[in-house]
């Protein structure tokens, strides 16, 4: 039986829904020098502005894939929230890519 029950998860094909990225895990490992990583160079604007992570080659790829910002109905209006969606709006829009 495997961890998952003998259900046989790694041979199921994806299910449609949320898929949760590991870039900030593998731009880790690469910071700590245990490999390269493929990364989002917007989310690491610093690292790469800084020199702790280099981009070794111009291409980029489009992966065509949306993100979205989710929460509560109820806390839209929140401080917080509306401070964070006004940050990435801004940065959305001061994105050359």
């Amino acid at each position: 039986m495997d961890a998952h029950g003998g259900r046989g998860f790694l041979g199921n094909a994806p299910r449609p829904g949320l898929t949760l990225s590991t870039d900030l895990h593998e731009a880790r490992a690469a910071l700590e020098g245990y490999g390269v990583a493929l990364l989002t160079p917007r989310f690491f604007r610093f690292e790469l502005a800084t020199g702790s992570l280099i981009q070794p080659f111009p291409l980029l790829s489009r992966s065509g894939r949306k993100f979205w910002l989710v929460y509560p109905k109820g806390r839209r209006n929140r401080p917080a929230i509306r401070k964070f969606r006004a940050f990435l709006l801004d940065e959305i829009a001061a994105d050359p890519g």
